[in-house]
C-alpha cells in the first residue's frame, strides 16, 4: 500500500484481531492489544492499540524499500517503555493518538513526512536521547478532539526540513534542568535539545555559549513553547589515514565529526 498497510480508526475501541499478518518488504505487521514485552524484531509495521504497560526494545520498523510507507502507532497505550527503536524510512516515525505517560528513549526516527507526531489527548509523555533527522517535520503537535500537551522532550537531536509543528497552542516542554551528565552532542551538561540545519544554519550550530554547551539564550519554537536550554554543537573530528597521494601531489582522508554537527569550523 502506498501509506500504510494496516490503519485502526483511532475511535475503535482497539478489539481487532491481527495475527500472522506480512505487510510491506515481506516482514510482518505486530498488532498488540494487550501488554507485550517485544524485543529484537523487524517489522513492516507496529501498532500499540490499548496495550499499556508494555515494554518494547530493539525493534526495527521498516515499511516498502521504495514506497516510505508505514509507521509505529501507539493508540490508547500508557504507562509503555520504549527503546532502541529505529522507524527510519517510513511516512510517520511516531503517530501518538491519546497516549499517555509513555517513555521513548534512544529513538532513531529518520526520513520520514513526520517524525514523532503527537495527537489527541497525548500527555505526559517523555521523548529523550534520540536522532529525528531528515523529516519533512521533526515533531508535529495537532489537535483532534483533545489536545496534546505536557509532554517533554529533551536531549535530542533535531535536523529536520522543518523542525516543529503545532496547531494545538498549548504548552509542551522542550528542557529539563541543567543537569552534569554527557548529552546527545558530546556536552557535559543535560538541558534541552539540539537543533540543527542540514546548511549549518540550525540554532545550535550558530548560538553563542559561555563554555557549558548550553546556548546563551533560548530557543523559541513558536513564540508559546521555548526550548530553555539549548544545546550547542561542538564539533568532535576523527579522521582515517591519508590515502596515496594522486597525480599533482593532493591526497585526501575521511574524517567524521562524532556529533553530527555538520558544521566544519574545526575539521
Amino acid at each position: 500500500n502506498v501509506q500504510l498497510d494496516i490503519y485502526v480508526e483511532t475511535t475503535a475501541p482497539c478489539k481487532n484481531n491481527f495475527t500472522n499478518i506480512t505487510g510491506s518488504g515481506n516482514r510482518a505487521i505486530g498488532y498488540y492489544n494487550y501488554p507485550v514485552i517485544l524485543q529484537n524484531q523487524i517489522l513492516s509495521e507496529l501498532i500499540l492499540c490499548n496495550a499499556s504497560y508494555s515494554n518494547i526494545s530493539n525493534v526495527t520498523i521498516i515499511g516498502s524499500d521504495t514506497l516510505g510507507n508505514n509507521a509505529f502507532f501507539i493508540f490508547s497505550t500508557n504507562n509503555t517503555n520504549i527503546s532502541n527503536v529505529n522507524s527510519s524510512g517510513n511516512l510517520y516515525g511516531i503517530y501518538l493518538y491519546s497516549s499517555n505517560n509513555n517513555t521513548l528513549r534512544n529513538m532513531i526516527i529518520n526520513n520520514g513526512t513526520r517524525g514523532v507526531w503527537f495527537n489527541g489527548a497525548s500527555y505526559y509523555n517523555t521523548l529523550r536521547d534520540s536522532f529525528i533527522q531528515f523529516n519533512d517535520y521533526g515533531l508535529f503537535f495537532q489537535y483532534i478532539s483533545y489536545y496534546p500537551q505536557y509532554n517533554l522532550i529533551y536531549n535530542n537531536y533535531f535536523n529536520n526540513t522543518a523542525q516543529y509543528y503545532n496547531s494545538t497552542n498549548m504548552t509542551n516542554f522542550f528542557n529539563t534542568t541543567k543537569t552534569l551528565g554527557t548529552n546527545i552532542v558530546g556536552g557535559t551538561y543535560l538541558g534541552g535539545n539540539c537543533w540543527a540545519a542540514p546548511n549549518g544554519t540550525g540554532f545550535s550550530q550558530t548560538c553563542t555559549s559561555c563554555t557549558d554547551g548550553i546556548c546563551d539564550t533560548a530557543y523559541s519554537l513558536d513564540g508559546l513553547n521555548y526550548d530553555y536550554l539549548p544545546l550547542t554543537c561542538t564539533e568532535s573530528w576523527s579522521c582515517g589515514a591519508w590515502q596515496a597521494c594522486q597525480p599533482g601531489g593532493t591526497q585526501t582522508r575521511i574524517c567524521t565529526d562524532a556529533n553530527y554537527c555538520q558544521t566544519y569550523k574545526y575539521q
